[in-house]
């Protein structure tokens, strides 16, 4: 039985991280958005790199997968940060943070999955609707190893 509820457990995490996923990679295919998408694999790889402004050693080893969309065109903005604004609502993140800089709004979301596992969203945005950037991240991350990334 034990068995049963961990194998269960295990497949309800994937299914949403793969909805998850699935969605943004839906948003990559807007005209005007780039995508980019880092595996797991690579991620353990960022260790043996050498990134001066960021220490990922810790960080890395715990991500599931990063990906990142931007948009540079008004058409592309809006299309991107409405859809995913209406995502990150419908599937109830919780907005942690929100920090206005001038015309600039970045804000971060985290939805909880399990104890051991949650799912981030950064979207950032300037004033003038000419750009949009939008982080998801998922893995055994907690509000401390976010907080570790300097």
């Amino acid at each position: 039985m034990k068995r049963f509820q961990i194998f269960l457990l295990a497949f309800i995490l994937s299914a949403s991280a793969f909805a998850q996923k699935e969605f943004i990679d839906k948003l990559g295919n807007i005209d005007g958005v780039t995508s980019v998408y880092v595996s797991k694999t690579m991620l353990k790889l960022l260790p043996q790199l050498d990134w001066k402004e960021l220490d990922l050693k810790k960080i890395s080893q715990k991500m599931d997968g990063v990906q990142i969309l931007t948009a540079d065109n008004l058409n592309a903005v809006k299309k991107l940060k409405t859809s995913a604004l209406s995502y990150l609502q419908k599937n109830k993140y919780e907005q942690l943070i929100e920090v206005k800089d001038g015309k600039e709004n970045t804000t971060i979301f985290m939805k909880q999955k399990s104890k051991d596992y949650s799912s981030f969203v950064l979207l950032s945005a300037d004033g003038n609707q000419s750009a949009f950037t939008l982080i998801a991240l998922s893995g055994s991350l907690t509000l401390e190893d976010i907080q570790s990334i300097r």
